[in-house]
C-alpha cells in the first residue's frame, strides 16, 4: 500500500473512530462518584468527553489538510499503531509533528517468526517503541515478554504493552511503553531489546539498537509547596517536563490523620487554557500510602510554555485506623470492619469472601488492595475472583493462609469520601 493511501486510511479510521470505551467508562465512573456531591461535576465530565471528541476530529482534519503533519507521519513505520495514542495524547502528536520519532527497523528471524523493532521515541522519562511480529504460520494473541538492557543491565523502569488492534492472521503490532521514575541516562546510547515468546517452541529475540537523534533536555522546576485539604497535607515537590510526559512528584507527610487514597483531579493548564491530564497505560509510580508518588501527565513540551498552573482536587481519603478490614485467619474471624463499610465478609477454607452492594451493573462501590499480613507481606501467589450480579459485588481472595502471619488486612484502595477544596500552583518555566 502506498504511503499516501496509508495516511488516508489512518485518517478515515480516526474519522469513524468512536471514543475509546475506557475513556467513556472513566467519565461515567467520575460522574457517578460526584453525583451526590455537586451536579456541576457531571457537566465537567461530559464537557471533557466533548473536548476529546473535538480533538479526534481536529487530528483527522490535520492528517487530511496539513502537509507538514502528513509528511511527519509518513516517516513513521507502522503508522496505524499510533492512531489511538495520537488521538488521546496531544503530546505524542507534537512529537510526531516535530520529527522527534526515530526510525530503527532492526529485525531478527527465528523459527518462522520475524520480530522487527520499527522505531522509538526516547527521553529522560522513558521510551515508546513500536514493533511488528510476523509469522509464517497463523498466530493470535501472542504476548511477548519484554525487557530493555543498557550496559548489560535491565533499565529501572516499568514496561507495558498496548495492543492497538493492528493484527492479522500472520502479523501483529504493538507499542511498548517504558516509564522510569528516575531520569534515564543516554550518555551511552546503545540498548538491547530482549523479547521472549512462549509458544510450542520457546523463541527469544535479541535486538541491539543505537539512538542517533539527540535527546531533548527535560525542563525541571523545584516547587516544595505544601497544600492542605481539611487539615490533611501533601507536598508538591517538583515537576519535570519531557517530550513524552510531564512528571509531578508528590510527597505525603506521615503525621496526617487521614490516609489519602487517590487524587482524581491532577492536571496542568497552559497559557492558552489548554488542559493536560493524566494519560498512558502507566499513569504513576509509587502510591500515596507509601508517602511518595510520581504522577505522569500529557506533555506540552514542544509548545514551550512559559507559565503553567497545576490544579489538584477531588482527593479521596479515610481516617487512619478506619481504612482497613482485619481478619484472624487462624480462627476464621473478622476482627475489624469500619462502620461505613456495608459488606458481608467471611472466611472459608483458604478463601476470604467479600460481598458488598454494587454501584451499578458494572461499577463497584469501593475496592481493596491485596491482603497484607502482620509482617507487611503479601501472598506469593493469589487468585482474585470478582463479579457483579443481583446488585451485589462479589470478591473472593484465594491464597495459602499458611504462608501468611495472622492477622491479615485488606486495606481500602478507593472509596468515594472526598476532602473538600481545590488548590492551584502557578509555575514559571525557564
Amino acid at each position: 500500500m502506498k504511503m499516501e493511501d496509508k495516511l488516508t486510511q489512518v485518517g478515515e479510521e480516526l474519522r469513524h473512530k468512536a471514543l475509546p470505551h475506557d475513556t467513556l467508562a472513566q467519565a461515567r465512573r467520575k460522574g457517578l462518584q460526584r453525583a451526590k456531591r455537586q451536579r456541576k461535576q457531571s457537566i465537567r465530565v461530559w464537557s471533557g468527553v466533548a473536548i476529546a471528541a473535538i480533538f479526534v476530529l481536529s487530528f483527522t482534519l490535520s492528517i487530511r489538510l496539513s502537509p507538514q503533519f502528513a509528511q511527519s507521519m509518513a516517516k513513521v513505520p507502522g503508522v496505524s499503531l499510533f492512531v489511538d495514542l495520537i488521538s488521546t495524547d496531544k503530546g505524542v502528536r507534537d512529537i510526531i509533528s516535530h520529527d522527534y520519532y526515530e526510525v530503527l527497523n532492526v529485525a531478527q528471524t527465528k523459527g518462522g517468526l520475524t520480530f522487527t523493532l520499527q522505531g522509538v521515541i526516547a527521553d529522560t522519562s522513558g521510551m515508546v517503541l513500536n514493533y511488528k511480529l510476523e509469522s509464517s504460520k497463523p498466530v493470535q494473541n501472542l504476548s511477548p515478554q519484554i525487557s530493555i538492557l543498557q550496559d548489560g543491565s535491565p533499565l529501572a523502569a516499568s514496561i507495558g504493552q498496548y495492543n492497538s488492534g493492528d493484527e492479522t492472521k500472520f502479523e501483529q503490532g504493538k507499542l511498548i511503553h517504558v516509564v522510569s521514575p528516575e531520569s534515564i541516562s543516554y550518555e551511552n546510547p546503545n540498548f538491547e531489546l530482549q523479547v521472549k515468546i512462549d509458544q510450542e517452541l520457546e523463541t527469544t529475540f535479541t535486538l541491539p539498537f543505537t539512538l542517533e537523534k539527540p535527546i531533548a533536555k527535560t525542563k525541571k522546576v523545584s516547587l516544595n509547596q505544601s497544600l492542605t485539604f481539611e487539615g490533611q497535607e501533601l507536598i508538591v515537590e517538583a515537576i519535570a517536563i519531557a517530550p513524552l510526559r510531564a512528571k509531578v512528584t508528590i510527597r505525603v507527610p506521615e503525621d496526617n490523620t487521614m490516609r489519602l487514597l487517590d487524587i482524581e483531579k491532577l492536571q496542568l493548564i497552559d497559557e492558552l487554557g489548554e488542559i493536560w491530564k493524566q494519560g498512558g497505560i502507566i499513569s504513576a509510580h509509587g502510591d500515596l500510602e507509601s508517602g511518595l508518588v510520581h504522577y505522569y501527565l500529557q506533555s506540552n513540551y514542544f509548545r514551550e510554555p512559559k507559565k503553567l498552573a497545576l490544579e489538584i482536587g477531588d482527593i479521596q481519603a479515610l481516617p487512619k485506623g478506619d481504612d482497613y478490614v482485619e481478619i484472624d485467619v487462624e480462627h476464621g474471624k473478622v476482627t475489624h470492619v469500619p462502620q461505613f463499610i456495608e459488606a458481608d465478609i467471611w472466611v472459608e477454607n483458604d478463601e476470604i469472601h467479600v460481598v458488598m452492594p454494587a454501584r451499578d451493573e458494572k461499577e463497584s462501590t469501593f475496592s481493596f488492595t491485596s491482603p497484607v499480613d502482620a509482617r507487611g507481606e503479601t501472598p506469593r501467589s493469589i487468585n482474585v475472583v470478582t463479579g457483579i450480579n443481583d446488585g451485589k459485588d462479589r470478591n473472593i481472595y484465594m491464597f495459602d493462609f499458611e504462608q501468611m502471619q495472622s492477622p491479615i488486612r485488606l486495606n481500602v484502595q478507593n472509596y468515594p469520601n472526598y476532602l473538600e477544596g481545590e488548590e492551584k500552583i502557578d509555575i514559571d518555566i525557564k
